[in-house]
Parts: structure tokens; C-alpha cells; sequence
């Protein structure tokens, strides 16, 4: 069933449902409900955003859009698949994408620094320092800060890997070596090899010319998904992850109402 207009409406209020909620496992708000939160909502909005740009028939950058999506729903279906039955699980992968970015984030920012020198230098680096001590006054450098994380990072794992042979936020016991094997641990491989993998030249700019269609007067670019598969892929996507998060905040009567127009929908042509 393809997603239309009225049925991202209830996603997007099922979505502020969630974000609003204070219901936790916990007793508070923690890391992990965070990352859940800001993903689901980050990923139903970028699904709008396809619907809207699809209405305005400006289809360029839905190719990119879409692959992000096909990502996110793999990672959110990654962290959510433990469920009830293993919060602990659930939060410790939560949290390993949490603390793995913030080290990712550092790294980055030290290979900045090396453009720089001087006065410019150190006014970075003291502008990095009083962020840095925002969550620890004890912090004093980026490379105190890598530390931090990586000890918290390291308690999120039971199996015990380096970082470079871990690779990836996800591998959580050294068998999910790249992005292909999450895709096959959450049983999305289908989804890698039509979607994922081949919309790449997209985020890499190249799409158009693996799209081009001649003749001897003429050029274009052919469209790789069309408009109803777009829709009907979001709304896969969309309505797999929102069944794991509302059973997992027990929200099923907060989101009773909604739920039922999109698993109606919904029905008319996918198993549920």
C-alpha cells in the first residue's frame, strides 16, 4: 500500500506521541530512549519530505533521501529487535551508537585542527575545551574526551574487540562486519541489494550518468523507483519500525486511533 498524504499525517502524530512520552524502562529518559526518539523522528520526517517533494514533482534528490531511509530503518530495527524480552540489549545498542558517534565526531574534529595553526588554532581549541567540559569539568582535550566515551562504549559490549576491528557501532559480537551483514542480521538483504546498494551512485553524484538514456538527438535521465514503489517502500519501512517502538514504550493506547487507519490501509495489500 503506498504511503499517501493522510496516513504520514498519523505516523507524524504517532511520532509526537513517542517523542513526548515519559514512559521509559528506566524511570527517566535515558541515552538510549534518546537515540530511538531523535532516529524515528528524524526518519518520519525524511519520509515527508519525499512525499512532499514527489507532489512538487521535484524528484532529483529522492534517490539519496530514500537510501538514507533504507539505512535508518535497518539501524532502528537493529536496536529495537530485542524488545521487551532483553531491554538491556536493546538500551546497550542504543547507546553504542550514541558514544561510537561522539568518538567518530572527535575524530573529526582533531583532523580540522590540522588545518589550522596559530591564533586561529587556539581559539578552536579553547572553544572545543569549554564544550568538552560541558560534560565533564574534568575533560581538558579531545583526546581526554575519546577516552570518556570509550569506556562507556566498551560497557555496551559483551564480546571484547578494538574499535578498529569492531569497525562499526553495530558489530556487537565481531559477526556483523560491514553494512551488508546488518542488512542480512535484520532481514533486510532484499532491501540492500534493490535499494540500498544500487541508489550509492546517488549519494555519490554519479547517478545520473548509470540513468542516462540517448538517442541521436536527444538525452535524459531515467527514474530508477517509480512514484508508487517510493511510497509503498516508505510505508514499509515506516509501519515495521512504529509497531517495534509502540510496543516497546507499551504506547498502544496512546497511539489506538492511529494505528488503526494505517494498519487498515495498510492490510489492503500487505499481510500484517
Amino acid at each position: 500500500m503506498p504511503l499517501t498524504s493522510s496516513m504520514m499525517k498519523n505516523y507524524l502524530e504517532i511520532g509526537g506521541i513517542v517523542a513526548e512520552s515519559n514512559k521509559t524502562d528506566t524511570g527517566e529518559v535515558d541515552v538510549h530512549d534518546i537515540v530511538i526518539r531523535i532516529l524515528y523522528v528524524e526518519l518520519l520526517h525524511k519520509a515527508d519530505d519525499i512525499l512532499f517533494l514527489q507532489s512538487k514533482n521535484r524528484t532529483y534528490s529522492i534517490d539519496t533521501i530514500i537510501r538514507t531511509c533504507t539505512e535508518m530503518t535497518a539501524q532502528l530495527k537493529y536496536i529495537l529487535l530485542p524488545g521487551r524480552k532483553n531491554k538491556i540489549k536493546l538500551r546497550n545498542r542504543a547507546r553504542s551508537c550514541y558514544y561510537w558517534h561522539k568518538i567518530v565526531n572527535a575524530n573529526k574534529a582533531e583532523e580540522m585542527l590540522k588545518l589550522y595553526t596559530g591564533d586561529d588554532k587556539a581559539i578552536l581549541e579553547q572553544n572545543i575545551k569549554c564544550e568538552i567540559k560541558k560534560i565533564s569539568p574534568k575533560l581538558n582535550d579531545l583526546s581526554q574526551y575519546k577516552n570518556y566515551y570509550e569506556k562507556k562504549l566498551s560497557s555496551c559490549y559483551s564480546t571484547i574487540l578494538s574499535r578498529k576491528k569492531r569497525k562499526n557501532w553495530y558489530n556487537h559480537d565481531g559477526s556483523i562486519q560491514g553494512i551488508r551483514d546488518l542488512f542480512k542480521y535484520v532481514d533486510m538483504e532484499e532491501e540492500y541489494v534493490n535499494f540500498y546498494r544500487p541508489l550509492s551512485d546517488a549519494t555519490h553524484g554519479v547517478d545520473a550518468l548509470m540513468r542516462l538514456v540517448t538517442d541521436k538527438h536527444n538525452f535524459g535521465v531515467s527514474e530508477y523507483l517509480n512514484k508508487e514503489l517510493i511510497e509503498s517502500l516508505l510505508n514499509t519501512y515506516l509501519f515495521e519500525i512504529t509497531k517495534l517502538i509502540v510496543d516497546y514504550y507499551k504506547l498502544e493506547k496512546e497511539t489506538l486511533s492511529k494505528m488503526k487507519v494505517i494498519e487498515i490501509n495498510f492490510k489492503r495489500n500487505y499481510e500484517v
